[in-house]
């Protein structure tokens, strides 16, 4: 983790406050690295909403997901579109459960060490990297979210990211992430990027927001069993 030593108050004096500022976002960002590194178990229920506004008109996309794992090697990836069924892969320790409900598709195969992998392609992957791929960050606020009944206070960090390679003539915008203050945990994200295509100008926004989750707890096994949500 980074540690930031003052060496004086001539050399504080160097840094405008807005500069500050940046320095304690990125160090919130390398702080949340080190909570989800050390997690040994976690669960996580959410949704990505996506949208693109071309010529004033917007279209959107979204999926509900479940996200789990429990060290050394027990996890769930669990993707459910509104119009295109679940996907699933779930690992119990030994077996690799995958499954399609729109084409019925079920398979089963041996866990090996590569079997983890398939979190890479996780929402919560994405909030693991945000101190690699979050660049020009800067604290904006203290600001609640409201999760499950409950508020949660978090510190909202505006950058820009390049965590995926940008398409042609596309650039990235003003993004934001909110990371709980208590645990570090990141509980919404708003991804934006701009695009010029043959002269036409689109504006993406995707939004990932955490609607519950558990963390270093013993979760249940069912969970990483080939059973989808309904």
């Amino acid at each position: 983790m980074t540690r930031r030593t003052f060496h004086s108050v001539a050399a504080l004096a160097a840094f405008s406050p807005r500069a500050l500022w940046a320095e304690d976002a990125k160090d919130i960002l390398m702080k949340a690295t080190e909570v989800y590194d050390g997690l040994r178990s976690y669960s996580f229920e959410g949704k990505s909403v996506s949208e693109t506004t071309i010529k004033g008109k917007t279209s959107k996309t979204e999926f509900e997901f479940d996200v789990a794992f429990q060290a050394p090697n027990k996890f769930r990836l669990e993707f459910r579109y509104p119009n295109a069924g679940n996907w699933l892969r779930a690992c119990d320790g030994s077996v690799v459960h995958e499954y399609r409900s729109m084409t019925k598709e079920s398979k089963r195969t041996p866990a090996n060490e590569d079997s983890l992998r398939v979190l890479n392609g996780s929402p919560i992957f994405n909030f693991e990297r945000l101190s690699q791929t979050a660049e020009n960050t800067s604290l904006v606020r203290s600001e609640p979210i409201e999760l499950d009944g409950k508020k949660i206070e978090c510190q909202l960090i505006q950058f820009t990211s390049h965590r995926r390679a940008l398409r042609e003539g596309e650039q990235p915008g003003q993004s934001m992430v909110w990371v709980a203050k208590k645990d570090g945990i990141v509980l919404r994200e708003e991804i934006r990027t701009t695009a010029s295509l043959r002269g036409e100008l689109s504006e993406s926004k995707r939004t990932t927001s955490i609607e519950k989750f558990r963390i270093n707890e013993d979760l249940p096994v069912e969970l990483f069993s080939s059973a989808t949500k309904k």
